[in-house]
């Protein structure tokens, strides 16, 4: 039997004890850019190859417009128009002592003009093999090998293409990659991604315990058991390096010239050799103008602990240290290097004015987004506009939105013409009115969309909800601050099984079963996997309770064979349904009970239960019918809304100093500044991360992925600093109660008494017995009646852990 298993944590997996051995690894750096890299420099570079290649002379070459670590990496081209391995990228054995088991990685890149196809979109990527390397369509005996390499599929949609004994499919069995969060690994053009691999050989000819495990930029993506890969003494001992389009025919050819970019190829015989580095890097920041200045200072913003600097120019290298001072234009690199986080980072440097405020934005995934004008110099000064108006007070390099809107910025530098960019921003968030009014104004804040469940907010992400209900009357504070209110039925997620599996698998055209599924609430069933097994058109409809009525109809034609996500894009109120695809002109795949993860029912709690088929006997089996990987929507799912609360009376602001050491710094803030976001709070500091008890955020990290975004005053963060420096905040002194979990550990600032000069206040005015089990910071601990009492005031500038 062979198993497929998503597992969502590493510490899921037993390892088998391997001593840790590096067979072979290159960074592409030896050769001289435009080199072809052929067999003899594979070799040159520690690696065996076998006695042929595919196209290393003639589509290889060593380049340095791109890499991951150092300044170069491996180009491969794809002609346009040419598929299959002789004309089309290239292919080479890197063959290893034969083991049991073993890992690979790479680093790959697509080029942002890669053409994934004609009509039929598919090509090769590199995996490891074994023995003959079983593949090209052919009949896997157990005695020519099996090879476990990767595919690009539709849209870029990222497979493990895997030829063994039992392969269903006649040219290699496809499994999905997939993301711990359900979601598919879709290789997006321009960027990088780091792969790994795991193959273990099966025990015995008739034993079925080999394994294939992939991880993509260290996320676990497929571990798939149980399957025979040899009957003979072979093992896993070769990288099949083969990258190509096809397919059999021209329409698998690019339809234009396109590229993919290799860089640290490695193989080993443990997961440490070839793992993926998760580390801080350089960040250089925006780009640089020499307008108005003869140089400009580059710093690579990151530790210099134990660490090295290669700075280039244009591929010369120029410095060795953490800064430097450049007065020509172009481009700039600075590689950096600290006990084997190998990162780079680059920044134009120009002599005229030229913002980038990059593509069009949706705000959803977070509360806020910052526009960057990606220009920065000496006196160099910017103009904010929305919808043709000027923004007041937004003078700096970047803004912080959350109202749709169409943006722009006005750069302008001594000796250069001033130059603009322009960007649309769009919402998905809830439509709730900003307030404003003399302090303490009772003020009601009411949500625009339908629906009644909505929860108020202190803090963008986590903390504890303040009330509930679609409308909020409080008070104007002192301040300007924001509040937060989200969908408390907005959902956005993955239901049903996730994909069939080898083994467990059927095909059938008896499209009169039908899945049954119950709504609980309105939603909208947004998209499906199916598996056709040909090319064919594929009809998907949705019946009634009454299995006659048709709620909705959609068919797609000419989808290929395997895995096509479809929309659907159908609300559905509460009620029986059933899903059928009577329609569709050739078999689709669906699981049989061989198949031991079928587990019905399929349930979101409160919204959807996929409960079986239309038939008592497919359920006493169980069968899993055709339908894969439902994604469902309700109500808002984006990130929680900000509301705006101002202040419109006359208050004098002020401002707080508070000094950062390097390392871990635990602080808080005591005015409200008029922009609290992290990137205007902390500009001009050396700032690695931030955190509060819930969230946190981290210097060159995905904006999707920092849920920290604003700093709140009263509450209290923790700041890692590469080097030491002064925050200096200005604004308005905070005055409101800040509101704290009930139980648990969690961080606080000293109180918002709005009483000044800040002086150290008891901690016994604010906790006790009935509120507090301790206090505790970087001096010291307080306790409720405690003898041994370390710290016994809040001082202004510090932050607090905190047990209620």
């Amino acid at each position: 039997m062979k198993y497929t298993i998503l597992v969502f944590c590493t510490l899921c997996c037993t390892w088998i004890a391997t001593t840790a051995q590096i067979f072979s690894v290159t960074n592409f750096e030896s050769q001289a850019v435009g080199t072809p890299f052929i067999r003899s420099l594979w070799q040159a570079d520690g690696f065996t190859t076998d006695t042929w290649d595919n196209g290393l002379a003639d589509r290889t070459m060593i380049d340095n417009t791109t890499s991951v670590s150092g300044t170069k990496s491996l180009r491969v081209t794809y002609p346009a128009g040419e598929y299959g391995p002789g004309p089309n990228g290239t292919q080479v054995p890197l063959l290893f002592t034969a083991q049991n088991e073993a890992y690979m990685s790479y680093w790959v890149r697509f080029s942002e003009n890669f053409s994934w196809g004609t009509t039929s979109e598919g090509g090769k990527l590199p995996g490891l093999a074994g023995g003959a390397r079983c593949s090209g369509c052919a009949v896997c005996t157990g005695t020519n090998g099996f090879s476990a390499r990767l595919m690009w599929r539709p849209g870029g949609k990222a497979v493990l293409y895997l030829y063994h004994l039992d392969k269903v499919n006649a040219c290699g069995d496809n499994l999905d990659l997939v993301f711990p969060g359900g979601e598919n690994v879709i290789f997006q053009k321009g960027v990088w991604y780091h792969i790994m691999e795991r193959v273990k050989i099966n025990s015995s000819p008739t034993t079925y315990d080999g394994e294939v495990e992939v991880w993509v930029n260290g996320q676990h993506v497929l571990l798939t058991t149980g399957y025979r890969f040899v009957t003979n003494t072979d093992k896993v001992d070769a990288l099949y390096f083969s990258t190509f389009h096809g397919g059999s025919d021209a329409t698998w050819a690019p339809t234009e010239t396109c590229y993919t970019w290799f860089d640290d190829v490695k193989i080993g015989a443990t997961k440490a050799d070839v793992d993926y580095v998760s580390c801080t890097g350089p960040q250089i920041g925006s780009n640089k103008t020499l307008c108005g200045a003869t140089s400009v200072t580059l710093d690579a913003n990151v530790s210099p602990t134990n660490a090295t600097f290669i700075w280039l120019h244009n591929g010369t290298t120029i410095g060795n240290s953490q800064t430097i001072q450049v007065s020509s234009p172009g481009e700039y690199v600075v590689v950096y290097d600290s006990l084997g986080c190998v990162r780079k980072d680059t920044v134009s440097v120009t002599n005229v004015l030229a913002p980038q405020l990059g593509a069009d934005r949706f705000i959803c995934s977070s509360s806020f987004e910052t526009l960057h004008a990606n220009v920065e110099g000496i006196g160099v000064s910017y103009v904010w506009k929305k919808n043709s108006n000027i923004i007041a007070n937004a003078t700096s390099s970047s803004l912080t939105v959350k109202d749709a809107g169409s943006y722009s910025v006005t750069v302008s530098a001594s000796g250069c013409a001033d130059a603009s960019d322009e960007v649309e921003v769009t919402s998905g968030l809830l439509q709730v009115s900003d307030a404003s009014g003399a302090v303490n104004s009772p003020v009601t804040l009411s949500v625009q969309n339908a629906g009644t469940d909505y929860g108020w907010y202190t803090v963008s992400a986590g903390g504890t909800q303040v009330y509930q209900g679609k409308d909020y009357t409080t008070t104007i504070p002192a301040t300007n601050s924001y509040l937060y209110v989200q969908d408390n039925l907005g959902y956005s997620g993955i239901v049903g099984k996730l994909q069939p599996v080898t083994g467990g698998t059927y095909t059938d055209n008896r499209f009169d079963r039908r899945m049954k599924f119950e709504v609980f609430r309105t939603l909208t069933l947004d998209s499906i996997s199916v598996y056709p097994v040909a090319t064919q058109n594929v009809t998907v409809r949705i019946l009634a309770s009454d299995q006659s009525t048709v709620v909705s109809t959609i068919t797609y034609t000419n989808l290929s064979a395997g895995e096509q996500r479809i929309k659907i894009g159908t609300q559905l109120s509460p009620g029986i349904y059933y899903m059928d695809a009577a329609g569709t002109t050739d078999k689709l795949s669906h699981s049989y009970e061989a198949d031991t993860d079928i587990h019905f029912p399929y349930t979101v709690d409160g919204l959807i239960s996929i409960l079986g088929s239309n038939l008592a006997w497919i359920d006493a089996k169980p069968y899993y019918l055709f339908f894969y990987k439902w994604r469902v929507t309700a109500g808002n799912y984006c990130a929680r809304t900000p509301v705006l609360l101002s202040n419109t009376s006359s208050v004098v602001p002020v401002s707080q100093t508070i000094q950062l050491e390097a390392g871990w710094n635990l602080i808080s803030t005591n005015v409200h500044p008029t922009d609290s976001s992290i990137a205007t709070v902390f500009t001009g500091l050396q700032v690695q991360q931030i955190k509060n008890a819930d969230v946190f955020w981290k210097l060159g990290q995905a904006a999707e992925l920092n849920k920290l975004t604003h700093i709140q005053a009263g509450m209290g963060y923790l700041v890692l600093m590469n080097t030491a420096g002064s925050l200096t905040i200005s604004g308005i002194p905070c005055t409101s109660v800040v509101q704290y979990a009930p139980t648990g550990w969690q961080l606080i600032g000293y109180p918002c008494t709005g009483v000044l000069p800040y002086a150290p206040i008891p901690i016994s005015n604010y906790f006790n017995v009935t509120n507090c089990e301790i206090i505790k910071n970087f001096d010291g601990f307080w306790e409720p009646g405690g003898t041994a009492n370390s710290i016994t005031n809040f001082e202004q500038g510090k932050g607090y852990f905190l047990k209620k």
